[in-house]
């Protein structure tokens, strides 16, 4: 790196192609734009380097310097080995490590919260188990001999990413879980205008949204100014025909009551 060095940015790209600023540094300061490396990034200025810490597996890609708003020629592969979950708030999940190679002695899982803090989750010695911290009293437990970590009524405040050391042997794993609040049952809306010979129906919610016939075919839905998709549904003839809306958030889904075209064309008949 040759002086004067008046800009450093490091960029990350992720497998899904998507390039943004990991950190950067100029004659105004050091800034960590992207939340994902809040925390745990640090840049020396004068030799260039990137350190980050408590990596992730959503950390994995490619890694490019700009000096002096000069794209440099190298690239910098990281791939993070462990795995990602998402769960619903009240579910389960288990993580275990690749390899558990005896005599074991010790075991600590550990947790790294979305803002950086570091905290024992469960740890295990000769001396029995420890859950030292009180969000996991009562729902965690280990296998000494396989290692793996179990926590039950899992709530948001149990997202962020899992290590495990075993005798006092950080491994290169990272586990990543995010836990999200349930989707609510749906309520579909009806919408009539006069003079229309269609029913339109709303479903109201910030979720990726699926449409349903009664045959169990998928229906493209139209985007709604505020959140939320419609259908417009024409009358059949077919009184048992319906439509339901299903909330999906990655973690949980659940699907409303069905709205029957009898209730949406009440005294129609086939002409």
């Amino acid at each position: 790196m040759n002086p004067p060095v008046t800009s450093i940015i490091w960029k990350h790209r992720s497998s899904s192609g998507v390039v943004f600023k990991v950190a950067e540094w100029d004659e105004d300061g050091f800034v960590v734009p992207n939340q994902r490396f809040k925390g745990i990034t640090t840049l020396d200025e004068k030799t260039g380097q990137i350190t980050i810490t408590n990596l992730a597996v959503e950390h994995s890609g490619v890694y490019t310097i700009d000096i002096n708003s000069k794209e440099q020629e190298q690239r910098f592969t990281l791939k993070v080995l462990g795995e990602d979950q998402t769960k619903a708030v009240g579910d389960t999940v288990s993580f275990h490590p690749a390899n558990i190679n005896p005599p074991v002695t010790s075991i600590i899982w550990k947790h790294r919260s979305s803002s950086g803090i570091v905290v024992k989750a469960i740890e295990w010695n000769e001396d029995g188990f420890n859950t030292p911290m009180q969000r996991f009293k009562g729902i965690t437990t280990l296998d000494e001999k396989t290692g793996q970590i179990t926590i039950t009524n899992l709530t948001v405040e149990h997202s962020g990413v899992y290590t495990i050391d075993i005798n006092s042997k950080e491994q290169e794993q990272r586990f990543s879980l995010k836990v999200l609040e349930r989707v609510p049952k749906p309520v579909i809306k009806t919408e009539k205008i006069e003079g229309n010979p269609v029913v339109y129906l709303r479903c109201e919610y910030s979720e990726i949204i699926i449409w349903k016939n009664s045959a169990g075919e998928t229906l493209i839905g139209s985007q709604l100014d505020q959140k939320g998709e419609s259908i417009a549904v024409q009358f059949t003839g077919n009184p048992e025909n319906f439509y339901t809306c299903t909330l999906d958030n990655g973690a949980s889904t659940e699907t409303s009551d069905p709205v029957y075209e009898r209730d949406l064309f009440k005294g129609k008949t086939v002409e």
